[in-house]
């Protein structure tokens, strides 16, 4: 009995400590998934671009040289328009949290709150705004028609939406909760995006471990029977 408690507690350490510790080094067929009209966005005061709106799916490769959560394909959006994105093959970047880049708590909370796989195209295309929004002018204050990234056409509808979404951004976050489901890939001449990386929740890894010490019970009576 004592040896599965010994089990149980090792395991909830592990799991209790992996989220901290996973740092992916490489995106493996990275594919975007473009979908409904065009929208025109200004960057910077930039040049004006006409640009489509689609979600990212990818593997995700370790330091170790293995696909996380064997080989889930994963959601990803965009946190730098302008770039272009990588798509096949596999591309080496350094993870960050998103605690660790300005405007990066903002854009987990978003995809946290609001990304469902069943969102409608709309639904889509306005967290991808919004999230374009919270880490380009990321000084708390949000307006997608002046400042640092402008929307100045495109369906309507997702634009409502990528308003909605900003009105609600909280002042605060549990950063530790969005560090350990979210990280963000960087890379020097490609887009660098948010990445949805959940690990078991707290209560999963109890039940867990509930298990293993039931299972241990489970076999001391029948060796006392």
């Amino acid at each position: 009995m004592k040896n599965v408690i010994k089990i149980a507690v090792f395991v909830v350490v592990v799991m209790c400590v992996l989220p901290y510790t996973v740092d992916a080094t490489s995106l493996v067929g990275n594919t975007w998934h473009p979908d409904g009209d065009y929208f025109t966005r200004q960057i910077n005061d930039g040049a004006i671009t006409r640009t489509r709106i689609g979600e990212f799916t990818t593997q995700v490769r370790d330091d170790d040289g293995n696909l996380m959560n064997d080989g889930e394909w994963f959601s990803a959006l965009c946190v730098e328009p302008g770039q272009i994105a990588q798509s096949g093959g596999e591309l080496v970047v350094q993870a960050i949290k998103p605690s660790e880049k300005n405007g990066g708590l903002q854009a987990a909370w978003l995809f946290d709150t609001y990304y469902a796989k069943d969102m409608s195209f709309d639904q889509l295309a306005g967290l991808q705004i919004a999230i374009w929004e919270v880490i380009v002018d990321d000084s708390g204050s949000y307006n997608l028609s002046q400042g640092n990234m402008k929307i100045l056409g495109g369906d309507a509808d997702a634009i409502a939406f990528a308003g909605g979404y900003l009105e609600s951004v909280p002042g605060g976050f549990d950063a530790d909760y969005l560090d350990s489901q979210y990280l963000i890939a960087e890379h020097p001449d490609k887009q660098d995006l948010i990445i949805r990386t959940p690990v078991p929740e707290p209560s999963t890894v109890l039940l867990l471990a509930a298990g293993l010490l039931g299972m241990g019970s489970m076999v001391r009576r029948k060796r006392q029977k």
